[in-house]
């Protein structure tokens, strides 16, 4: 199996040269940004994922896979005052993220996907700084391992995986677009996938990552 998109591969070489393109900003604030990722998806590097959720199943020997997804968010997070003031750290966001995987020996699957944040705005942050500032620049770094534990057709249907997630704070850094520290997360995949196509599918897992802190 081969699915390659080669236009979008190509779209996301150009993206990672203009992430490091200057951006235009108005109003800069002196208050320092931490580092933290309130991103709400994680694009899932393979073919058989539901959107933002791991199925059992993965690709075959040597089938590649490559991808690129887009997505939207609005007011990721607000803040506000006891004086009625508020405060939009991530206001709007538009992001793609590039996945790239691969099959080995029928029961493994390597991946690697990463978000490229097209534009960020944020309004009113840090506190107290009236401005409306725009930012473009990449996200984490996410590498994931995927090991079939059973088949989806030797065991009528049902099937299941455990997924080894790991990400790296390559992300801009003080822009809310990267954790503070390595973050990992291990997951287990049971679904069922009946011959007309309908697949359910339950991920359960746990995040480690370090703190972080927005505001005193």
């Amino acid at each position: 199996m081969c699915r390659l998109y080669p236009f979008f591969v190509a779209i996301s070489l150009v993206a990672l040269v203009c992430c490091f393109s200057p951006t235009p900003a108005s109003g800069q604030a002196n208050t320092p940004i931490p580092n933290m990722d309130l991103k709400h998806f994680d694009a899932v590097p393979g073919p058989y994922a539901l959107w933002g959720v791991h199925t059992a199943r993965g690709l075959g020997h040597l089938g590649i896979f490559a991808g690129l997804l887009n997505n939207y968010a609005n007011d990721l997070l607000v803040i506000r005052g006891a004086n009625g003031y508020i405060s939009r750290p991530i206001q709007h966001r538009m992001t793609s993220d590039i996945a790239l995987a691969l099959g080995l020996f029928r029961w493994i699957e390597v991946g690697v996907s990463l978000p490229i944040f097209w534009r960020q705005i944020r309004s009113n942050f840090p506190l107290g700084q009236n401005v409306v500032q725009g930012d473009t620049n990449i996200g984490d770094l996410r590498l994931s391992s995927k090991v079939m534990l059973m088949h989806n057709d030797k065991f009528k249907g049902f099937g299941l995986s455990v997924v080894l997630d790991l990400s790296l704070p390559t992300g801009g850094d003080k822009m809310l677009m990267r954790s503070s520290t390595a973050t990992f997360t291990p997951r287990l995949i049971l679904d069922y996938r009946h011959s007309s196509g309908f697949v359910v599918a339950l991920n359960a897992g746990y995040r480690f990552r370090g703190r972080a802190q927005l505001l005193d």
